[in-house]
């Protein structure tokens, strides 16, 4: 059932990647080169106001995770959480219009594209977010999977046609290009031309409005309870030592399309956006394992049951190193072609950033269930040394390597590629500590023969896939699709040669896939 909770989580989350870029391959193709700032500043200002952000959570999502998996009383815990997300909530609003109001009558400009409009609408999103944690990580300690999955999904369903409309109205104004339309969209045609990165940012406050809807629908039949002071403590005990898990997380994830932003300019953003984009495909596998691993193994510690910990924690590594894999090195091997196909060649400069991202999610995905194994047996403090170590480093490392005259300039990384390199470095240093530090808390193997097996079956891929690209150059989105098959295909078996792929694993895939298995599983939660 963990295997099939998981699968359910990456199906959404892939269609969520999936319809992501299409928006983002629409604007791309109808924009031409005005996407990449446009695409640009919306990040910068996602990533400038995700700092802000840091204040509303301090790790009490993750208190409220671990509370409900040990079997504390729902209620009281539903309604201490929404007390103190709604608090925390309030401060980042005010730390935002604080910082606007200072800009404004200070005389001082927004950085890199930005502005006054776009940081209002954009803590709109921040907002609604924040509300959606509020059901999101009950779900999630309830391990309600089907809930959260349909209720995420419903924000690209609102966010993407919506994209696509304005980037199609708003087309005449970028590009000068001329369309004939009918009379009942002219007035949209002109709102959205006056200003279409503005038009563009409301479709994620939307999307956002959307899933917080059907989220609260499927929230509706738990309870609320008065909060408790008692459950507070307790709450704060816990978050006080993992309340630096969400800054970190967050830090590694925004503060280089910042640094981005003000070392170079909104363009560059869009670059490494794009690249960071097609990542996210990779991304699905992790995000997934971690979202039930960790209350998984909490409750597995409840029982005392450290060898079905162990068991859990070298399995579930195995199989995200067997599925990461060839997606890695088929990125690593054709960044150009996908680049130029998903977006347009007006995005070729991030070819760089995207091979070196794409090893970061390798060594990223291999690693988090060790940091869920950390989290489940009560050691955030560990995990947040790991963390605290990944980001000094990583700050560090952007600070010296995307600046124009960065410390490796001369051999062409800086801008994106500085930044995706900073990424993979801090990475390398967090993999290390961490196995290390796992080693010696639970006495467990933190090394498998099955990752080197993967990493050989996953080079003779991309060999063969050299070879490929000389006899047919991937061109065409179509082809796409061609070499995706040849991969997989060469792949697991290269893998099976190296008695890395048996009958037992295809039997767990085809069991993973099996849609009418699925579709049972989310009806009868659904009913819930």
């Amino acid at each position: 059932m963990i295997a099939r909770k998981t699968f359910l989580l990456m199906v959404s989350q892939f269609i969520n990647a999936l319809a992501g870029w299409i928006a983002l391959c629409v604007i791309a193709k109808l924009w031409n080169g005005f996407a990449p700032a446009a695409l640009g500043v919306i990040q910068f200002s996602i990533s400038f106001l995700a700092i802000f952000n840091l204040v509303a959570d301090l790790g009490f999502g993750q208190a409220h995770i671990k509370k409900i998996s040990e079997g504390k009383e729902l209620a009281r815990c539903i309604g201490t959480y929404a007390f103190i997300k709604l608090l925390l909530t309030l401060l980042m609003a005010c730390a935002v219009l604080i910082f606007i109001f200072a800009i404004e009558h200070l005389g001082y400009a927004y950085p890199s594209g930005t502005s006054k409009s776009l940081l209002l609408i954009f803590l709109f999103y921040f907002l609604f977010q924040n509300l959606i944690s509020i059901p999101f990580r009950t779900f999630d300690g309830l391990r309600e999977t089907a809930k959260r999955s349909v209720a995420s999904v419903v924000e690209v369903l609102v966010r993407v046609p919506l994209m696509i409309l304005v980037a199609l109205l708003a087309m005449e104004s970028v590009t000068g290009a001329t369309l004939n339309l009918p009379a009942f969209l002219l007035r949209l045609q002109r709102l959205f031309a006056s200003n279409p990165i503005s038009s563009l940012s409301w479709c994620y406050v939307f999307g956002m409005a959307g899933t917080l809807l059907v989220s609260l629908l499927f929230f509706r039949k738990h309870s609320i309870g008065r909060p408790s002071l008692a459950l507070l403590k307790e709450y704060s005990r816990f978050a006080l030592v993992v309340a630096l898990i969400p800054i970190i997380t967050i830090l590694l994830t925004s503060v280089d399309k910042v640094m981005i932003g003000f070392f170079w300019s909104e363009v560059e953003v869009g670059y490494y956006f794009s690249a960071y984009k097609i990542i996210t495909l990779l991304l699905i596998i992790p995000l997934a394992i971690e979202t039930l691993l960790f209350p998984t193994i909490s409750s597995f510690h409840a029982r005392r049951d450290l060898g079905a910990i162990e068991n859990v924690t070298r399995a579930t590594e195995r199989y995200a190193s067997m599925i990461i894999m060839p997606l890695t090195v088929f990125l690593i091997v054709l960044p150009g072609p996908v680049l130029a196909i998903l977006f347009s060649e007006d995005f070729l400069p991030a070819v760089g950033a995207l091979s070196l991202l794409g090893c970061w999610a390798l060594i990223y995905s291999i690693d988090i269930p060790y940091t869920s194994l950390l989290r489940g047996i009560n050691r955030p403090d560990l995990l947040v040394k790991v963390g605290a170590v990944a980001c000094g480093i990583n700050v560090l490392a952007n600070l010296l390597l995307i600046p124009k005259s960065g410390l490796l300039a001369s051999v062409g990384i800086s801008g994106p590629e500085g930044a995706g390199f900073a990424t993979l470095l801090a990475e390398v240093f967090a993999l290390i500590f961490l196995r290390l530090t796992v080693r010696k808390t639970v006495r467990m193997k933190v090394c498998q023969i099955h990752t080197l097996k993967h990493a050989v079956a996953g080079a003779l891929m991309g060999a063969c896939l050299v070879g490929l690209g000389r006899l047919l150059p991937l061109t065409k989105w179509w082809e796409l699709f061609i070499y995706a098959a040849f991969a997989l295909f060469s792949y697991f078996a290269f893998n099976h040669l190296l008695k890395e792929f048996d009958t037992k694993d295809v039997n767990f895939f085809i069991n993973l896939l099996h849609p009418g298995e699925l579709i049972k599983y989310m009806s009868t939660e659904l009913k819930k």
